[in-house]
């Protein structure tokens, strides 16, 4: 659980009806798991790049390279200069 979600509310925020209780619950149950989706996204996107980076370590020219190689998208064609 975050610790800047973990204690949000739940000590602080009281009400009389037990549906707004619940609903506030439910609302920090949702906020916890957004915190934990992003965690997740955020560790997918580091490792996302280091899989990318290591692949276009072994000269993998990547996208730059074929737009230069091709005369439609600026490129000279053939790859010289002319």
């Amino acid at each position: 659980m975050d610790p800047e979600v973990s204690g949000l509310g739940r000590e602080q925020v009281h009400f009389e009806q037990p549906a707004q209780e619940y609903t506030l619950l439910d609302y920090l149950h949702d906020v916890e798991a957004m915190a934990d989706r992003i965690r997740r996204l955020e560790k997918a996107i580091e490792e996302a790049v280091k899989v990318g980076t290591t692949a276009n370590a072994g000269g993998d020219p990547g996208p730059a390279s074929a737009a230069r190689n091709r005369p439609d998208l600026g490129g000279h064609g053939g790859g010289g200069v002319s």
